[in-house]
C-alpha cells in the first residue's frame, strides 16, 4: 500500500493524478482534508474569542499553519514571529499560494 499526502492540490493533481502520471488509474481512493472548524482552535491557543477570530483569519483552520504559533506568545508576537520574519513557513507561503492559483489561471487562459 502507498499512501500520498499533500498539501499543493494542483501539484497533487498535476504530478500524480495526471494522466501522463505512472500513478494514473492505480489510486483506491483519495480524501480531501477540510480546515478545522473554527471552534477547535481554542485546543490549539488560550486566546480570547476575538483573538481566535484573527487567528482564524490569518491561518483560515489550516491545522500545520496552526502548529506555527506558540501557545506562550499573544497573538501579535505569533505574526511578528511566525508570519512577519522573513524566512519562516508563513512568510513565504502566501506568495508560494498566489503563485500557485495565478499559474492555474494561467494555464487555464491558455487552454482555452
Amino acid at each position: 500500500m502507498l499512501v500520498l499526502s499533500g498539501s499543493a492540490v494542483a501539484v497533487m493533481e498535476s504530478e500524480v493524478l495526471d494522466k501522463k502520471s505512472p500513478l494514473y488509474g492505480r489510486r483506491t481512493g483519495q480524501w480531501q482534508l477540510q480546515p478545522l472548524h473554527f471552534s477547535h482552535l481554542k485546543e490549539f491557543l488560550p486566546y480570547s474569542l476575538e483573538e481566535l477570530a484573527m487567528v482564524w483569519f490569518v491561518t483560515g483552520g489550516i491545522p500545520a499553519y496552526l502548529l506555527k504559533f506558540s501557545p506562550k506568545l499573544s497573538f501579535w508576537e505569533n505574526i511578528q514571529n511566525a508570519v512577519l520574519k522573513k524566512g519562516t513557513y508563513l512568510c513565504t507561503e502566501a506568495e508560494l499560494l498566489l503563485n500557485d492559483e495565478f499559474q492555474g489561471a494561467k494555464k487555464l487562459q491558455v487552454d482555452l
